[in-house]
């Protein structure tokens, strides 16, 4: 069986096929510019997205200072505990390197993620304490 151009075949027979960093760019491009038009609609305020490619946080931290943006709003995971001890955490490092206003927020996916992981817990602990979950 032929493998694609830059793929490697493991052991066990699966194929690593690496990323296309221009195709990630684009399909990011056309995010940001999804997000900027929301954004444009909702608010009288200039407003200008951008893809670079690199490091995260000194990546952000660059450009942020290239372009003399007034505030960087960024999406978090908020992960915790070893996830983020163990991964880090880009918007610490970001908050860390750059000299402006950083907006943090969390994604209502992730919200709701994480609300019905919480509900998920609380029903199997309630379960295993032979109590009625609620």
């Amino acid at each position: 069986m032929p493998t694609l151009k830059g793929s490697v075949r493991r052991p066990n027979g699966d194929t690593i096929v690496p990323p296309d960093p221009e195709q990630e760019i684009a399909e990011a491009q056309a995010y940001v510019d999804r997000v900027v038009s929301e954004l444009r609609t909702l608010s009288a305020q200039p407003t200008a997205g951008r893809v670079a490619y690199g490091e995260a946080a000194a990546t952000i931290g660059d450009v942020a200072g290239e372009c003399r943006a007034d505030v960087i709003a960024m999406a978090t995971h908020g992960r915790g505990g070893i996830a983020r001890f163990v991964m880090g955490s880009v918007a610490t490092r970001t908050l860390q390197q750059v000299n402006v206003p950083v907006l943090m927020y969390r994604p209502a996916a992730v919200r709701d993620e994480r609300q019905v992981s919480q509900t998920d817990d609380a029903r199997r602990v309630g379960a295993a304490g032979g109590q009625r979950a609620k």
